[in-house]
């Protein structure tokens, strides 16, 4: 099994640095939000799958039904965590939400939840961190370029 990592976007902000960050650690974006929208246009489902392509997958039962208030609920916990182990069985996964706190985040119940069931602890991604890892590479993107899965 490969490495996964959670993310909340809010924690990078520009689109760039995620693009760098998927292309640096080789990785599918897995988006656990319940609604794939955003304030932020480039967030926003529709410009995500057209920037990663085929690296980018929206896992709709790892959203938290109550995402505007409420306790977490999964639409299907066991089957999102299950898309997971499928996903990473060929590349990283990077799951992503808008959240920036990782301890008030949903991410942050799939992460342990992953963990319980298959082992495979889920590695953090701060805004330092993203930054470590990608060091000085800046990706310049046109309204028309796709990253390849492979």
């Amino acid at each position: 099994m490969k490495n996964i990592y959670d993310l909340g976007y809010l924690e990078i902000k520009k689109l760039e640095k995620l693009v760098s960050l998927v292309r640096t650690l080789d990785t599918v974006l897995v988006d656990v939000r319940f609604s794939p929208n955003s304030r932020n246009p480039q967030y926003r489902q529709d410009a995500l799958k057209k920037t990663l392509g085929e690296r980018y997958f929206h896992v709709k039962s790892l959203g938290n039904k109550n995402f505007k208030g409420g306790p977490i609920e999964f639409l299907d916990l066991q089957g999102g965590l299950d898309t997971l182990a499928h996903l990473l069985q060929e590349k990283n996964v990077i799951v992503l939400c808008a959240c920036w706190s990782r301890e008030r985040c949903h991410r942050l119940v799939i992460a342990n939840a992953f963990e319980k069931e298959y082992g495979v602890t889920s590695i953090p991604l701060t805004s330092e961190l993203v930054d470590e890892i990608i060091g000085a590479t800046k990706p310049t993107l046109s309204n028309d370029t796709q990253l390849s899965l492979f």
